[in-house]
C-alpha cells in the first residue's frame, strides 16, 4: 500500500502506518487505536494472550486499546495503522466515548464509521498534497479534532517548544512570556492542546528525535539534539510509550512527516 513505513505527528498524537513489527505481548504507556488497512487482525488482552486456539481474543478491523493494557496483536501481512494518543489527553476520553467503552473495559472494538476511518487512514499515509486535509478529516471523523490554538499566547509557547525541543522551556518562562500566572497558563495550555504541558513537551521531543533519525542521524545524535540526556534515556522512554525500540523504526527506512 505504501512504499515506506510512515510516521506522522501532530501535537500529542502520532500515526504510524506500515508493518506491525511482529510485536510480542506488551503494554504501551499511551492509548492506541489500531486499524487493519488491508484486512482483519487478531487482538488479545490480559489472560486471553496465547489462547487463540481456545477462541480467546477477537478478529476485527479496528480496536481501541487503553494505555497500560497488556495486549498482543497478530496482524499477518496486512498493513496496519496505529494512532497513538496520550493517556492523559482529551483524545483518550473522547475515543473511549466514541467506542461506547464502559469503565473497566480493556478493549473497544469496531470504531463507528469504520470504513470511512480506514479510507482516510489510507489517504493520510499517501505522501501527497492532500495529506493535511485527510488528517483533519480523519480527526473530525473520530471526533477528536479539538485543538483551539486561537489564543496567541499559547500558540507562541507551542511554537517555542517545536522550534527548539531540547531547550528547557520552563513553565515559569512560558507563563511570563504570555503575561499569565503559571496556573492560568497550564489551564489554557491544556484547553488548547488537550494534554498537560509536561506531556506535550515529551511528545514534541519524541517526535523531534524520530524525525532526526528519519533524516539519517544516529540514535545517539537524535536523542541528544531532541533534549534527552542520553540515547538510553530516549530508547527507554520510547519503548515505554510505544512498546518497541526506536531502532526498530530506523531499520524500516521510515519516512516522517507532520499531519
Amino acid at each position: 500500500m505504501t512504499a515506506r513505513p510512515t510516521l506522522l505527528a501532530l501535537g500529542a498524537r502520532s500515526l504510524y502506518v506500515g508493518p506491525a513489527f511482529g510485536l510480542t505481548p506488551h503494554a504501551n504507556a499511551v492509548s492506541l487505536l489500531a486499524c487493519g488497512l488491508e484486512g482483519p487482525f487478531h487482538v488479545a488482552a490480559g489472560d486471553e494472550i496465547g489462547r487463540a486456539d481456545q477462541g480467546k481474543g477477537r478478529l476485527c478491523r479496528s480496536a481501541f486499546i487503553p494505555a497500560d493494557t497488556l495486549l498482543q496483536l497478530h496482524c499477518g501481512t496486512t498493513t496496519m495503522a496505529f494512532l497513538y494518543v496520550d493517556a492523559q489527553s482529551l483524545d483518550d476520553r473522547l475515543l473511549r466515548r466514541r467506542l461506547h467503552m464502559a469503565e473497566g473495559d480493556r478493549i473497544g472494538f469496531d470504531v463507528p464509521r469504520e470504513a470511512e476511518v480506514i479510507f482516510f487512514l489510507r489517504r493520510v499515509a499517501d505522501a501527497g498534497p492532500g495529506r493535511r486535509l485527510a488528517w483533519a478529516a480523519l480527526l473530525d471523523l473520530l471526533e477528536i479534532h479539538h485543538e483551539r490554538h486561537g489564543d496567541e499566547r499559547i500558540r507562541r509557547g507551542i511554537q517555542r517548544l517545536v522550534a527548539d525541543p531540547a531547550a528547557d522551556h520552563s513553565l515559569a518562562a512560558l507563563a511570563a512570556d504570555a503575561h499569565l500566572s503559571e496556573s492560568r497558563y497550564l489551564h489554557l495550555f491544556k484547553l488548547a492542546t488537550g494534554v498537560p504541558l509536561r506531556r506535550y513537551r515529551q511528545w514534541i521531543r519524541m517526535g523531534a528525535a524520530v524525525r532526526a533519525m528519519a533524516r539519517g542521524q544516529s540514535l545517539t545524535e537524535a536523542a541528544l539534539d531532541a533534549g534527552f540526556s542520553s540515547s538510553s534515556h530516549f530508547s527507554a522512554a520510547f519503548r515505554e510509550m510505544f512498546g518497541l525500540a526506536p531502532s526498530a523504526l530506523a531499520g524500516l527506512g521510515l519516512q516522517y512527516g507532520k499531519g
